[in-house]
């Protein structure tokens, strides 16, 4: 009687499992993304935040750990930065965007305002590539 106590929930897990489509039991992480920000505008630029939008939760999430120490980085005009093997949380197989929120130098070691750059709209993939030109 005992044996069959400790077998019932394992029996449970089965058979909800059975029950749950594939999607419910998969990820929803979007894995291995590949990020390459390009800096199209005319100036040096300093890149603040990484972030992506999340539809179902209505709001963007940032991705930390990216940028160098100060979690900031430079790019010159044209120069590009890669970021590989993001994972992004709640995403996957979801419509998502990529922003980047960035500043202009404007002189010695002076930043302009803060500007944003996103892409359009995407399905997020596992082992995907994104590209996003900063030009504004």
């Amino acid at each position: 009687m005992k044996t069959s106590l400790f077998l019932l929930p394992a029996l449970l897990v089965v058979a909800f499992s059975a029950w749950m489509p594939p999607a419910a039991l998969a990820s929803d992480t979007c894995n291995n993304v590949d990020i390459t920000l390009t800096n199209s505008t005319p100036d040096e630029i300093k890149i603040t935040k990484l972030e992506y939008y999340d539809f179902d939760k209505g709001q963007y999430r940032t991705e930390t750990g990216v940028f160098g120490v100060d979690g900031k980085q430079n790019l010159e005009r044209g120069q590009s930065f890669p970021i590989a093997n993001r994972d992004l949380e709640k995403v996957n197989d979801d419509s998502t965007q990529i922003r980047v929120t960035y500043r202009h130098r404007i002189g010695g070691d002076k930043y302009g305002s803060t500007v944003t750059d996103s892409t359009p709209t995407f399905t997020c993939r596992d082992n995907m590539s994104k590209t996003v030109v900063l030009n504004n």
